[in-house]
């Protein structure tokens, strides 16, 4: 199959030249390690000091590049925290990739298991936990992407709830979309406790409240 786009194949002109043809820049392989680079750095800077606690001429000179430079990359500060958020936190299908065949409280588990993968990633659980509390603001360039990222995941959770319903794996009379909202706030306040003590058992904690939980969503316990 010809990979030639519209607009690629350029016009002879009368005199039977043929004018340049004007390419979409690509990529190069220098380019794209220090674009890398720089994404690893402003993950540490942005992590400990926030979007607005942070200059674009520090993480530029801590990855060897100039301001203007980095802005080549990423056009903007904004456009920097839009690259990292996607290249750290943009695979939600795959974080909720639980198989469609999960039976009831069997979901509770697959969560435990991310909470505990969760523990083994403070650099990111950090940075998503102090971006997500500024972007509480209407202003902050990573409000909208916050909100459909809740959006998105609220939606997935009660999508495997409903078809947990309608198997009769769990009581009809659960109210899914409430369930699936509480189980993403229990997560994401476990992460801050744990941030603030190291002491705090994230896995363990989630998983005391899950085993309450599927107790109450079937009509009797089931035996693990």
């Amino acid at each position: 199959m010809s990979t030639t786009k519209p607009g690629d194949q350029a016009a002879t002109r009368a005199d039977g030249t043929t004018p340049s043809i004007r390419r979409r820049p690509v990529t190069t392989s220098r380019g794209q390690i220090t674009r890398d680079q720089i994404l690893k750095i402003a993950k540490e800077h942005f992590g400990h000091g926030g979007f607005r606690g942070v200059s674009t001429a520090a993480i530029a000179a801590e990855a060897g590049v100039t301001d203007p430079g980095l802005l080549h990359h990423f056009q903007s500060k904004a456009g920097l925290l839009m690259a990292l958020l996607e290249s750290r936190f943009g695979q939600d299908d795959e974080i909720f990739a639980i198989d469609s065949n999960v039976r009831g409280t069997e979901l509770l588990d697959k969560l435990v298991a991310l909470v505990a993968e969760n523990e083994s990633n403070r650099a990111d659980v950090r940075l998503f936990s102090v971006l997500l509390a500024e972007s509480v603001s209407d202003d902050h360039p990573s409000h909208q992407y916050f909100a459909e990222r809740y959006r998105h995941a609220r939606e997935l959770l009660i999508g495997y709830l409903r078809e947990a319903q309608e198997r009769g794996a769990i009581k009809a009379s659960i109210d899914t979309t409430g369930l699936a909202t509480a189980l993403l706030a229990l997560m994401d306040g476990l992460q801050y406790q744990w941030l603030i003590d190291e002491t705090v058992d994230m896995s363990g904690s989630f998983r005391a409240i899950s085993s309450l939980l599927s107790l109450a969503m079937v009509d009797k316990p089931q035996e693990k």
